[in-house]
């Protein structure tokens, strides 16, 4: 699934040397949001991650990243192990 994830990310995005940092970031904060061990969780936060990122983007372009990173700080002060992450 990596694998396909990357050959279909670098079409998109278009292949340059920072390519795998963009993901990498993207790919942790959608982690932490859904929370470790779920796969549902992490699909419930790609969603989340990829709206949030759209508008703000849309609405807000100077403070688009910004958004991500608030969003991840207000679902780990609410629920620390993520929406869907259990106990470990």
């Amino acid at each position: 699934m990596a694998g396909f994830a990357g050959v279909i990310g670098a079409q998109l995005i278009g292949a340059n040397v920072g390519l795998g940092l963009d993901i990498l970031l993207l790919g942790l904060i959608v982690v932490v949001i859904g929370g470790m061990g779920s796969v549902q969780g992490s699909l419930i936060g790609a969603m989340m991650i990829g709206l949030v990122d759209a508008f703000g983007k849309i609405l807000f372009p100077d403070f688009a990243m910004f958004m991500l990173y608030f969003l991840m700080v207000i679902v780990l002060v609410i629920k620390p192990t993520g929406l869907l992450g259990r106990k470990l």
